[in-house]
């Protein structure tokens, strides 16, 4: 499985409504998942976020394809080109899912998605890192409850991994932060990946609005 991420600067009423009408159109026109997210923390205030989540690429790039013979999906594209919205956009980051934990479940509106980008030392063991974050992801998964995912760049952020908690809701997200915080199983394991990753992680959490 693969998701992309393209952030969007010009979180204001035109652009919540232009990202609403989006992901409808999107999915009508595609069949796929566009979801909209809104920052909780880590990102620019007045940024947003569209993900999609596929199979594999050659049905992102079905999508692509269908959104570009649609008039609909034009026709908002060049509606959305004289607005704050598409100023300062950030370009698609596309990941592949390395490990997926056993509880993950589809996200809806309302579910809060918590990730750490981390970066690899130099030197350090990718595969030993990548079997490291395996490990991770299923004792993480069964300390927070929450659903967890590896991600590993196919483009976007050169020489970065990706975990990412998905949560039903803020109140879960904030349970299973206090839960992984309070368990000396997680913290040991955390700390083993002192051994493969740089200290400066970048956080983010996200809701989904649409």
């Amino acid at each position: 499985m693969i998701w992309t991420r393209r952030v969007l600067q010009g979180h204001s009423t035109e652009s919540v409504a232009l990202g609403f009408e989006a992901c409808k159109i999107f999915n009508e026109v595609t069949g796929g998942n566009l979801s909209l997210w809104s920052p909780l923390g880590g990102m620019p205030y007045n940024a947003l976020a569209w993900l999609q989540s596929a199979e594999d690429f050659n049905e992102v790039v079905e999508r692509s394809f269908k959104c570009g013979a649609s008039d609909a999906w034009t026709h908002l594209m060049q509606r959305a080109s004289g607005t704050a919205s598409t100023i300062a956009e950030y370009p698609d980051n596309v990941y592949s899912f390395h490990a997926t934990s056993s509880n993950l479940t589809p996200h809806t509106v309302g579910s809060v998605v918590m990730t750490s980008s981390l970066t690899m030392k130099d030197g350090a063991d990718y595969f030993g890192a990548l079997k490291f974050l395996t490990e991770w992801c299923e004792i993480a998964a069964g300390v927070t409850g929450g659903g967890v995912v590896v991600s590993v760049p196919m483009f976007g952020v050169a020489g970065a991994i990706e975990t990412s908690s998905f949560y039903p809701n803020a109140k879960a997200a904030e349970a299973g932060r206090n839960a992984a915080m309070a368990s000396t199983a997680w913290l040991t394991k955390f700390m083993e990946g002192g051994t493969f990753f740089n200290a400066n992680m970048n956080r983010t959490a996200v809701i989904r609005i649409a």
